[in-house]
């Protein structure tokens, strides 16, 4: 049978994500070029990659090809890992000033993936559920010398190691996978 480059794509992210099976089939070059341009351009690299590194020797897949999406994965892995650090010294501030916080989207998000060092991750969103403590966690950030901007909706962004850090007004407590979905749709909903 012949497969499409989309029809692969969704195959691979399919067992990226599940752990299905996947078939038997061969891609040429340019078709794989094609798949590996669909996984960047969905921001899904490093979860394709995953299926795409048990694949069989007969698939197509050259190995140069091969090569640059370990390279690109380890960068997400790597990026995943200074994020991980600045949410952790963030969350020790935020606690040692008795402020409430949740991480949303992105980390929060990235636990529920087979591999979540292999979820890109772009930036990181704070909500902070409980009143007054949103404004205490901008007078940290300003007073540890970061220039917070304030975007079109009141919610305050900042650049922290490299990382794009934003402080929303308005959260919840979430602590379960339904919780979590429901703020990311609210969020959505709100862009």
């Amino acid at each position: 049978m012949a497969w499409s480059c989309k029809d692969i794509f969704f195959r691979l992210l399919n067992a990226g994500l599940w752990g299905t099976e996947l078939p038997d089939f061969t891609l040429t070059v340019e078709q794989w070029e094609e798949v590996h341009a669909m996984a960047n351009r969905q921001a899904v690299t490093g979860i394709v990659y995953d299926a795409v590194r048990n694949l069989p020797p007969y698939c197509g897949l050259p190995r140069t090809l091969a090569a640059l999406w370990l390279v690109e994965t380890q960068k997400i892995e790597s990026g995943n890992a200074r994020i991980s650090q600045v949410i952790e010294a963030q969350k020790r501030a935020w606690d040692k000033h008795g402020i409430e916080s949740v991480v949303m989207k992105g980390q929060s998000l990235a636990k529920m993936y087979p591999v979540p060092e292999h979820r890109a991750c772009g930036d990181i969103d704070w909500y902070f559920p409980v009143p007054g403590d949103w404004e205490k966690a901008n007078e940290i950030a300003a007073k540890n010398g970061l220039k917070l901007e304030t975007d079109s909706d009141g919610d305050v962004h900042y650049v922290l190691g490299g990382i794009v850090v934003e402080h929303h007004k308005n959260g919840s407590r979430c602590e379960t996978p339904v919780e979590i979905i429901v703020m990311l749709v609210e969020h959505v909903l709100k862009h």
